[in-house]
């Protein structure tokens, strides 16, 4: 059978408690998911960064409860997009990132978004490798 260069997207859901101790795990993922997708240590340090800084977010939002974070990394022609989520509750804070963590995500994502509604916390961000480019 022929190859006509399209493959389909590669997925990892990894699912942790929202604590801090548990985000090394998220990190590692991350560039675990950058490496097969060709970045240069450069790049991997920036998605690991832009991670770390967007999941430092949906931490900050929690008040209590137990809640979780889902993360979902796809790997896709040259680009990972990381999705990640925290189940809501009432009692959640409202979603603050602070000057220099917008300003690190930006310069380390070439696209993100974060936002909340009644569902929970949730982020959007993706990094192209430029060798891909």
């Amino acid at each position: 059978m022929a190859s006509d260069g399209w493959s389909p997207p590669q997925r990892v859901r990894l699912t942790i408690p929202a604590r801090p101790e548990f985000l090394r795990i998220a990190r590692l993922a991350a560039v675990d998911m950058g490496e097969r997708v060709g970045m240069s240590l450069d790049e991997l340090d920036d998605v690991r960064i832009a991670v770390d800084e967007l999941a430092h977010v949906l931490l900050a939002s929690v008040i209590s409860g137990d809640p979780i974070i889902e993360l979902v990394f796809t790997i896709r022609e040259g680009e990972l997009r990381v999705e990640g989520r925290r189940e809501g509750t009432p009692a959640s804070r409202p979603l603050e990132t602070t000057q220099l963590a917008g300003a690190i995500v930006r310069a380390a994502s070439d696209e993100h978004s974060l936002g909340a509604d009644e569902h929970g916390a949730r982020f959007l961000m993706s990094k192209r490798a430029r060798s891909a480019v």
